[in-house]
């Protein structure tokens, strides 16, 4: 199975009461699915709040991103301390329709982690599933998470290694990436994956993009995409301002690590694609001003995708057009 172009990583949609809020999280991965141009979705991701889920919650959002959207290629994150868990996740993830998994690595390695660690973790899930195999690769300010070098040449050199997940974070370590994964194996996809950097790593190369910004503004990442791998120059430059604009105001609005998701929800629940912006406790407070902000800078990305011609197709043919053309007046 090949992955590229575009995937979006999703939210977790949750009830005020921090049960999963099944219906939206349907609906949501169902539009999502039928976009033109989407490639697929990644659940249980960081964005997906896959630390606070437990075993059955991750196997049941897998369960109903594949019913509702059947044909869609479904990624999914497995984030576990141990082999034990490691392995429950990733066959669970098979048996529940998964394509692929991605595997995050353990947050207490942000303390340290050698070669030997970083192969034996992935040759789990290799011997747990017969899925494909997504790398994580952290971001720059994730400490010890963040795999080195010689553990990536080593990790791009095992058997069903599908892509991988860039999240550096940071565009000249997103470079050194894409030039390992070229000496060592070019057939391996390195998927663009810091929303903050997305114009400048599309530009540089790349097969694709796996971010939650794609759950939120889909088309424009779909068009942004397009624009630079066809060489339309202007027209990327157009959509770049108003996607750098609100991928600021998401990711660096500070806070803790859980800002971010909180973010992206109440960018979602404005668009009324979920319920609320609920999350499980520890949750960072919004910063004061900053929905009214998000609400600007989604105005600012709809209208500039309704202006720009290259985008023209993927909006009119989407249900973007009708959530937000009285909304964003």
């Amino acid at each position: 199975m090949i992955f590229e172009g575009v995937f979006a990583a999703i939210v977790c949609p949750m009830n005020d009461n921090g049960m999963i809020d099944e219906k939206s999280l349907a609906s949501h991965v169902s539009r999502i699915a039928k976009i033109p141009g989407m490639s697929g979705i990644l659940c249980n991701g960081h964005a997906g709040e896959n630390h606070v889920l437990n075993f059955d919650e991750k196997k049941s959002v897998i369960e109903i991103c594949r019913k509702a959207s059947p044909e869609t290629k479904i990624i999914a994150g497995l984030n576990s301390e141990g082999k034990e868990g490691l392995t429950k996740e990733a066959r669970d993830a098979e048996l529940s329709g998964a394509d692929a998994v991605m595997v995050f690595p353990p947050f207490s390695w942000a303390l340290g982690h050698d070669i030997n660690m970083a192969l034996s973790y992935h040759k789990v899930v290799l011997e747990s599933s017969s899925l494909p195999v997504f790398i994580y690769q952290a971001s720059i300010k994730s400490g010890g998470m963040r795999y080195n070098k010689e553990t990536l040449k080593k990790l791009f050199t095992l058997p069903r290694i599908a892509g991988v997940k860039e999240g550096s974070w940071e565009f000249c370590a997103y470079e050194e990436t894409l030039n390992i994964t070229q000496r060592v194996n070019p057939n391996i996809p390195v998927m663009a994956s810091g929303d903050e950097h997305l114009f400048p790593c599309f530009a540089l190369g790349t097969q694709g993009s796996i971010v939650s910004l794609a759950s939120v503004i889909p088309e424009a990442i779909i068009a942004l995409y397009k624009a630079i791998k066809h060489d339309e120059w202007d027209i990327a430059k157009q959509l770049h301002l108003p996607i750098q604009s609100l991928a600021n105001l998401i990711y660096g609005s500070g806070g803790s690590a859980s800002q971010p998701t909180l973010n992206i929800k109440a960018a979602l629940a404005q668009e009324g694609e979920i319920s609320g912006k609920h999350m499980r406790a520890p949750v960072a407070a919004m910063p004061e001003g900053i929905e009214e902000e998000i609400h600007c800078a989604m105005s600012h990305v709809h209208k500039t995708m309704e202006a720009t011609a290259v985008s023209r197709a993927i909006y009119e043919t989407s249900s973007v057009k009708t959530r937000t053309s009285a909304r964003y007046q």
